[in-house]
């Protein structure tokens, strides 16, 4: 069962109008695994399909909100998006 463009589950996804975010930089440090850090939520862009064997799609998100400044650092999130006005 994929998530591409014709799967039932493509299909689904293809159709959100909003999606909750979670990361985490590393799955596992020190032999401990790593929570997933609520970034916020935002609207998927982009959707293309991935190289993997499974053939996902893979979408650009934009969020509705910055990244907290608490975690923009430890995620590599730039202080502003590329053409974005101060």
């Amino acid at each position: 069962m994929g998530c591409d463009y014709y799967s039932a589950v493509g299909k689904k996804v293809l159709k959100l109008k909003k999606v909750s975010l979670f990361i985490r930089k590393v799955k596992e440090e020190d032999g401990i695994r790593m929570p997933y850090l609520y970034v916020g939520e935002g609207r998927m862009t982009n959707p293309r399909l991935t190289s993997n064997p499974g053939k996902t799609l893979l979408f650009d998100i934009i969020l509705d909100h910055r990244v907290d400044i608490r975690h923009r650092d430890e995620l590599l999130v730039p202080e502003k998006n590329e053409g974005e006005e101060e």
